[in-house]
């Protein structure tokens, strides 16, 4: 059942500006069964609340947090909308890895046909995620770590949203090797706050990588001045071709193939 969510953990993500807030309150609205409700909540504070998609399946969201600009990047802006290039080597049902899952929203927008493994390493996004899982009736692992290429720990600060990223000031957690995941998957989505460049330059990539790859690319962590470049030269030495999505800037996502 759809409405507010008592669960005092995942209301601690940060707060956005009350501008930012009404934006992305009418922008998000227009993506759900339920917009006056959706926009009431999100005016009011940080409630945490269960909508309907298009699509049918049923997401949670934390109010006036980085939930928000997430939500209205996938499902306004449609940022990880897939191009014809992408349709036309990708059949349904799809078998996706979800690096940086954070709270599901890119795996909600595939819809019950897809099989997504999930990895996540904010507990609290992770929470959320979980929920909507469960809410859809469905079956996807979520694995709690920080995706790499090599297991281990390291330091990760948390309760951010989708700004949660490994830094030496934060708390340790477990690294991932996620290589074993990509078995049989099609497609590889890629938002993990910097720590894609490990894995980009991960010699396995060549051949162990999905066959499509869609990124978000950081200039943290970056090894070259040019992060944009630096991706795109990964995912080449890889065997991938591609093309960006969006203007150019200090974050950029970018779709490669082969």
């Amino acid at each position: 059942m759809r409405g507010v969510i008592n669960h005092p953990v995942v209301h601690s993500a940060v707060k956005t500006d009350p501008v930012q807030a009404v934006l992305h309150g009418v922008r998000g609205a227009r993506a759900v069964d339920q917009p006056a409700t959706f926009l009431r909540r999100q005016l009011a504070g940080q409630t945490v609340g269960s909508y309907r998609l298009r699509n049918g399946m049923t997401v949670s969201l934390r109010h006036r947090t980085g939930d928000m600009a997430m939500f209205t990047r996938v499902f306004y802006r449609r940022l990880y909308e897939q191009p014809e290039s992408v349709r036309r080597r990708l059949r349904p049902p799809l078998r996706v890895v979800d690096l940086g899952a954070n709270i599901g929203l890119f795996s909600a927008q595939l819809g019950r046909d897809a099989t997504v493994t999930a990895v996540e390493a904010d507990d609290l996004n992770a929470d959320v995620l979980e929920r909507m899982i469960a809410a859809n009736g469905l079956a996807w692992p979520v694995v709690r770590g920080y995706a790499s290429n090599s297991a281990g720990t390291i330091n990760f600060i948390g309760g951010k949203a989708c700004l949660s990223k490994a830094d030496p000031s934060g708390d340790p957690i477990n690294k991932v090797d996620v290589f074993p995941l990509f078995a049989g998957a099609d497609l590889l989505k890629m938002d993990i706050e910097g720590g894609e460049w490990e894995i980009l330059a991960d010699p396995r990539m060549a051949d162990e990588g999905p066959p499509v790859v869609v990124m978000e690319w950081h200039s943290m962590r970056c090894p070259e001045p040019d992060a944009r470049k630096a991706a795109s030269e990964a995912l080449a030495t890889a065997g991938y071709t591609g093309f960006e999505v969006g203007p150019p800037g200090p974050n950029g996502h970018l779709w490669a193939w082969r």
